[in-house]
């Protein structure tokens, strides 16, 4: 069967409009259970038992918002267990998505590739809603010094090393944590403002045990009782709740701005820096903040959806990243390839 708009928006009576970063979304279906379901959304539920598929990893918390207010996306979900297979359109700002929603969740070989997990759908319609409102959506981990004013944006792809980076500046090197998956900025006029986001990580845990034992002061040694006796703490990982390395402020406005493009070896011996020109640093950002939204996926193991980019938004994707380097005040831009030990170049 082949679904129109009209008959979503017929159907899908139970709604929902949540806060998720800097924009509002709307979620509707025609099963309550289906409209952010909590397994996926409860931020509180993650606090008490972290797992790799939860939306806050790389969102944070999501506000429920009065069922009059205005939204910049909304996503229907049509629950219909007599269908075979799933069934995924979009337009503009809306997203249709019907069939045996509720089953394939249950078989889903990666529960992150679902509709409101870590990376899902939700997710993934999150980059064009985010950067129609003109904040971008850097795939980078940012700290921030509230002493020096100034804010790092380690950026990098799944696996770059970010995370080293991040325990290194927060640990040891006085700076707070802004957002451990995607960085958030936005320019208006004179003024860059960057924003707070995730607050969880999923860390290796040899790195907590052998390159930074100053976890036990923040979480504890207990934090490791959640890795199953007997597994190599190399291939095991702990989900870390930044919250206590946050900053006083949710929003910093004009801060000296460090751009690092990471890429962290374990065993490397000696890092190796690139200093890079503007026009390097804009065709970097902007390949960055074009990874989630055009990069294809495949939801539940069985729906095939390829990038929801066009012209249009890419054009204003640039824009982003030119508006903000041309106002930031951007005191470094380097490219970086070093290993654990020696990944921190800079003199405090």
């Amino acid at each position: 069967m082949k679904y129109t708009k009209e008959f979503f928006y017929e159907n899908c009576t139970f709604s929902q409009i949540r806060r998720v970063s800097q924009v509002n979304v709307k979620a509707c279906s025609n099963l309550e259970e289906l409209v952010f379901t909590d397994d996926y959304v409860n931020h509180e539920l993650h606090h008490r038992e972290p797992k790799t598929y939860r939306l806050s990893n790389g969102w944070g918390e999501t506000i429920v918002q009065p069922d009059d207010a205005p939204f910049n996306a909304a996503l229907y979900v049509y629950q219909d267990s007599s269908m075979e297979d799933l069934e995924f359109f979009f337009e503009g700002d809306e997203y249709f998505l019907a069939g045996p929603v509720l089953e394939r969740d249950k078989t889903a070989p990666d529960r992150r590739y679902t509709i409101y997990s870590t990376g899902g759908l939700l997710t993934r319609l999150m980059p064009g809603t985010l950067e129609k409102q003109g904040f971008s959506c850097l795939h980078a981990t940012s700290v921030y010094n509230p002493e020096k004013n100034h804010m790092m944006v380690f950026v990098g792809g799944p696996g770059a090393g970010k995370t080293i980076l991040m325990l290194e500046s927060t640990l040891r090197r006085g700076y707070r944590l802004m957002t451990t998956e995607y960085t958030h900025f936005r320019t208006v006029g004179n003024d860059v403002s960057f924003y707070t986001g995730s607050v969880f990580d999923n860390v290796r845990a040899g790195n907590l045990l052998y390159n930074y034992t100053e976890y036990e002061k923040i979480w504890g040694k207990e934090i490791m009782n959640t890795i199953p006796e007997g597994k190599d703490p190399w291939n095991a990982k702990v989900s870390l709740d930044m919250t206590p390395l946050l900053p006083d402020t949710s929003v910093v406005t004009n801060p000296d701005v460090s751009l690092v493009f990471v890429k962290i070896e374990g065993h490397r011996d000696t890092p190796v820096v690139t200093e890079l020109n503007k026009a390097d640093t804009r065709f970097q950002l902007y390949l960055n903040a074009a990874e989630l939204i055009s990069r294809p996926r495949l939801f539940f193991g069985c729906l095939p959806v390829p990038s929801f980019d066009n012209i249009d938004r890419a054009r204003n994707r640039l824009k982003i990243v030119d508006d903000m380097l041309n106002t930031a005040h951007v005191v470094e831009s380097k490219s970086l390839f070093a290993g654990v030990n020696n990944a921190w170049i800079w003199n405090d």
